[in-house]
């Protein structure tokens, strides 16, 4: 299970974390809103220290992060521990904690998906599906200080709605006062400059000049990069030989898979992707700290505070290679950082030269091997096609359910370039909803409860329509246009004009402990 050890006092906290303390206290003395950009490397306790914001005197922080799994492991653990302050969360899906959900960010300090946070901020208000009281939340959000975490994710997607949308929160900040802390360990200097060119920000750099102390002990690690062509086999045979292994796979059936082996020859194994509940994904971050192999997808590479002595992955971006990298000698004190890759490409096979010749370290991305060099030689900058007149209306511009709409018509959803939907497995609660894109279902509609053209759904505003199918198996039924089904702004519709909680998926569609695998 996640450290119990909750921040530590401001006295006690990195070097790296007290300056960007002191800056901050410098710019509201001075009635100043903050807008910083804040660099550490991986490891270095960003995400965990967040709570010391509130040593400034804040009323109200506001916590964003781009993955589920992250918020998961930081509710569960802040909730052992923070006892002065009123701890909330906001996501589609659960955390297995005895924490309330606080859609309306009401709570003093609130950890959010980065979705939740945007419709918020643009009027959505994930609280009511009837897109009313959209004022409160943005309130609670223009009073407080939000920290913008692992920040280069939404840029590495590949989506070009999400990247810009995360872009323009710079322009947001400016123009609606509200204080925003940037932070990352893998911005490349391309992506600094997109988020700087519209508002400009102070920038703090965590390099060896702020910390030697931190920087000293990274040096004395030596990495290392090899090709495997098999990662299983490798896997296994890393996890013989004692130590632990961090294996990262390119797709949630591959991680599946490679689990289902495993596990037929050791018991300490954990799988963690993004198409499971948040029970199964509970019980494995339960057991991961005692694992000798975790398996996972892209899901694993961020935010989550664990070590492991040596990464077995499949080739992937820059960025991404980075965060994996720094899931090993997270914590403990080690001499060598092994880490294997399976290349598919040419690129791949061109950064792994490159990480080899250079003999990058990964906890440190200034100097003649810092990883930064990685990170701006394959750097591609990505081009955008929105418009940012579109997010300024969702900002300034009223009646806002008309400028939502056509945004659901015109590019599917406000925050990414997909929309994405609540489901459920068959006979379970609604604690176990989880998110599934809906491109993803459109490809795989029978993976759904579906009765002739009526599809299983579980909301308040069912039985009252004269579109309900009525039940089966206790299972609400409505009558769904197939022919539009997969359609956003048909969908998006769906889901609100009968407030739907979640579609249901088909019996034998989820596996305990395993998630959704796509057979075939």
């Amino acid at each position: 299970e996640e450290s119990p050890n909750c921040p530590p006092n401001r006295n006690g906290a990195r070097d790296g974390i007290k300056l960007l303390l002191e800056k901050l206290e410098e710019l509201l003395d001075r009635e100043k809103y903050p807008r910083i950009l804040f660099e550490a490397p991986t490891g270095y306790g960003k995400s965990t220290s967040i709570p010391l914001l509130f040593t400034l005197g804040l009323r109200r922080v506001i916590h964003v992060l781009p993955l589920r799994a992250i918020i998961d492991g930081l509710v569960r653990r802040f909730a052992r521990c923070l006892k002065s302050v009123k701890l909330g969360y906001q996501m589609m899906g659960h955390v297995d904690a005895p924490i309330n959900k606080s859609p309306f960010f009401a709570s003093d300090y609130v950890i959010s998906t980065l979705d939740s946070f945007i419709l918020n901020l643009y009027r959505g208000n994930v609280a009511e599906k009837d897109l009313g009281h959209f004022e409160t939340p943005r309130a609670f959000i223009m009073s407080s200080l939000v920290v913008l975490d692992e920040i280069h994710l939404p840029f590495q997607s590949g989506d070009p709605i999400l990247s810009q949308v995360v872009e323009d929160l710079t322009l947001v900040s400016d123009i609606m006062r509200i204080p925003m802390i940037f932070m990352t360990a893998t911005f490349p200097n391309g992506l600094v400059n997109r988020l700087n060119r519209h508002a400009k920000m102070d920038i703090i750099r965590v390099n060896e000049e702020v910390d030697d102390e931190f920087f000293e002990r990274a040096k004395s690690v030596n990495w290392s990069y090899e090709q495997v062509e098999e990662p299983l086999e490798k896997s296994i045979e890393l996890a013989e030989s004692g130590l632990r292994v961090l294996r990262i796979t390119k797709t949630v059936n591959e991680a599946i898979n490679e689990y289902i082996q495993l596990r037929r020859l050791m018991d300490d194994v954990v799988l963690i992707h993004g198409r499971m509940t948040p029970s199964d994904r509970a019980q494995y971050l339960r057991r991961i700290r005692e694992a000798k192999i975790a398996v996972g997808t892209s899901a694993i590479e961020a935010g989550l505070d664990v070590s492991f002595d040596v990464l077995v992955t499949d080739e992937t971006g820059p960025e991404s290679m980075v965060q994996r990298c720094g899931r090993v000698c997270r914590q403990s004190k080690c001499d060598e950082a092994k880490v294997f890759i399976r290349i598919k490409s040419e690129k791949g096979k061109h950064q792994l030269k490159f990480l080899k010749d250079k003999n990058i370290n990964m906890k440190i991305k200034y100097g003649e091997n810092g990883y930064g060099l990685y990170l701006n030689k394959f750097y591609e900058e990505k081009n955008t096609i929105v418009d940012r007149l579109r997010h300024k209306s969702l900002l300034l511009s009223p009646p806002f359910h008309d400028v939502l709409w056509s945004l659901y018509n015109y590019g599917c959803a406000v925050v990414r370039n997909d929309l994405l939907i609540p489901v459920l497995p068959s006979g379970r609660d609604l604690n176990e909803v989880f998110p599934l894109n809906l491109k993803f279902l459109a490809k795989h509609p029978d993976l759904l409860f579906w009765k002739n053209d009526c599809l299983g759904v579980v909301g308040k505003g069912i039985k009252e329509s004269r579109m309900w199918c009525g039940k089966d198996n206790d299972v609400d039924l409505l009558r769904i246009d197939r022919s539009k089904f997969g359609k956003c702004y048909y969908m998006a519709k769906i889901l609100m004009e009968y407030r739907i909680d979640a579609l249901v998926l088909r019996r034998d569609a989820y596996e305990d402990g395993l998630g959704i695998r796509i057979m075939g």
